[in-house]
């Protein structure tokens, strides 16, 4: 949504209503938390300012080890 879309929080408080389950991963690149240009502490309050009560999921590939990826995840969470 970021690389095609851009302003993932307005998108977020738009169409939030119809989300059933939420994939994560930063960009460029599909990476962990941290690792691009997406803010995702804003993400969070985004989902949370609507309510937002379904799944997160994490569809990334992690830039070095699994470990550090589930890290800078739960650093966020």
């Amino acid at each position: 949504m970021q690389i095609n879309e851009g302003c993932i929080c307005d998108t977020i408080r738009l169409y939030g209503d119809t989300f059933g389950h939420v994939h994560i991963a930063d960009a460029p690149g599909r990476h962990e938390p941290g690792t691009g240009e997406i803010y995702f502490p804003r993400v969070y309050r985004a989902l949370a300012e609507i309510g937002y009560q379904g799944y997160v999921g994490y569809e990334l590939f992690p830039e070095t080890t699994t470990a550090a990826a589930v890290k800078a995840i739960m650093t966020i969470v």
